[in-house]
């Protein structure tokens, strides 16, 4: 029964990211994992359902992540990079339908998402620039507050399916993330972030 649950959940999730939500009905989700939609609905009582543990499930996540990065990180340029890169991964394998259908088809399970975004990503990133000004790693003069507003305000801005295609999006994240965090490092944090 567990089996069950969990082939679904995984197969349901490769397929939203891979084409979107609305493109991907029961009925397939059944076939791709060789169960009838009458097992489907034993485990979950709709799609929105299914969506709302998805989102759910992933916030939990990535937000133990956070917590486990900040603490096994050895300085603070490092659990940047290392933020910076998940995050990277995750928009590799997120489709822009994924997160349109998201948007205007599951608006409590996107509220669940911007929520985590806007309160719990944003909040370790300022933790991680207090810190690297801690460490010195990071420029004394920045203003903590105004960098992660331009950062959120940045990843708002490229999440919008009009900013640049999707098969692009990957590669300009990774060029924002990289001025990023050299734009943070001073001096002594260039030269860790040559070694790291």
């Amino acid at each position: 029964m567990k089996h069950e649950y969990h082939h679904f959940f995984h197969t349901a999730a490769a397929l939203f990211l891979q084409k979107g939500i609305r493109a991907v009905s029961i009925d397939e989700i059944a076939q791709n994992c060789r169960f009838s939609t009458t097992v489907f609905f034993e485990h979950f009582d709709s799609k929105e359902k299914l969506v709302a543990l998805m989102v759910a499930e992933w916030v939990e996540k990535a937000d133990r992540y956070l917590s486990l990065n900040r603490h096994m990180a050895a300085n603070a340029i490092a659990e940047l990079k290392q933020l910076l890169c998940a995050a990277e991964k995750i928009v590799e394998t997120t489709s822009t339908l994924f997160l349109r259908d998201l948007k205007h088809y599951y608006p409590a399970s996107w509220m669940r998402l911007e929520v985590f975004k806007e309160e719990n990503f944003s909040a370790c990133l300022l933790q991680n620039l207090h810190r690297g000004q801690q460490e010195d790693l990071y420029r004394s003069n920045i203003d903590k507050s105004v960098i992660t507003a331009v950062y959120m305000a940045q990843l708002r801005f490229m999440t919008e399916e009009r900013f640049t295609p999707r098969n692009d999006f990957h590669q300009v994240y990774g060029e924002v993330n990289r001025l990023f965090l050299y734009g943070l490092a001073n001096r002594k944090g260039r030269r860790v972030l040559v070694f790291d």
